[in-house]
């Protein structure tokens, strides 16, 4: 009788023993298949985020794309939205603050070369509303300068710099370069602040905050320099960083915090 309850035991616990093993075995089936679920799973992730990665970058170089040129010649407003940083998908809506490659500006900018003042100069054929910018000289020069500075790592900005502006004898009054003329062609400008040493508009320069559509918020600046030779205008934009004597006014001897309210400026050639 005891062997026989001991066999029963025994044979319980050898059950109880190939019970675990089917247990641990099953339980190894288990973890081997939620491992390859899981796997799999971030498998697929891996491949979405690689294909959203793909898909951002094709809407980059979209963004990056050259602008068109007719008979040689950009619109002003196309060069300055394509010199715009272009939107990054991460963050669209933070402020530009990313150096520019240098080669990046090759495209379009003709006789790009290194230069003694600036890091890379060069120059561009520039129209206004698919007219002549520059007013009819000697040499029949009707580029705009284009001057790029920053460090080795890439450009902190983008100067674009004009010759004598042309008239415009149906208005009776210098062809629109500014601010102005941007916002019927997309560009959504906040004038931040805005200076003349000899409070008048014909010598003068603002600072906006610029936006527009696939470009990151920019800082761009607008100058008017006017001499016997004629007016001349300037439009800075800013990659990442400003320096304070880039502020409009900043290193002038009368300029004040409050010279203009914000977003305020008394010349409507910078409104």
């Amino acid at each position: 009788m005891k062997v026989d309850h001991l066999g029963r035991a025994v044979s319980s616990i050898y059950m109880f023993k190939e019970n675990t093993k089917m247990k641990i075995f099953l339980i190894r089936i288990l973890l081997a298949v939620l491992l390859s679920i899981f796997s799999q799973a971030c498998t697929q992730d891996t491949e979405l985020k690689t294909k959203q990665v793909i898909q951002e970058s094709v809407k980059f170089l979209a963004a990056s794309e050259l602008p068109s040129a007719k008979n040689g010649y950009y619109e002003l407003a196309d060069i300055l939205a394509w010199a715009m940083p272009a939107s990054d998908s991460s963050s669209p809506l933070s402020l530009s603050s990313s150096p520019q490659d240098y080669n990046r500006f090759k495209g379009v900018v003709s006789n790009f070369i290194m230069s003694k003042s600036v890091r890379y100069e060069g120059s561009i054929l520039v129209n206004v509303e698919g007219n002549q910018a520059n007013a009819e000289n000697i040499l029949n020069e009707n580029s705009w300068a284009v001057r790029l500075d920053g460090p080795n790592i890439g450009a902190s900005e983008f100067q674009l710099d004009s010759g004598a502006i042309s008239f415009d004898a149906s208005k009776n009054e210098d062809i629109d370069t500014g601010p102005a003329y941007l916002r019927k062609k997309g560009f959504e400008l906040t004038n931040l602040v805005c200076f003349s040493d000899g409070n008048t508009p014909t010598n003068a320069e603002a600072m906006y905050l610029a936006k527009y559509p696939g470009r990151q918020p920019t800082l761009i600046k607008y100058s008017i320099s006017t001499g016997s030779s004629g007016k001349y205008v300037n439009w800075t934009i800013y990659f990442f960083g400003i320096s304070w004597k880039s502020v409009p006014g900043a290193t002038e001897r009368n300029f004040e915090g409050k010279i203009q309210s914000f977003g305020d400026c008394p010349y409507k050639e910078f409104i």
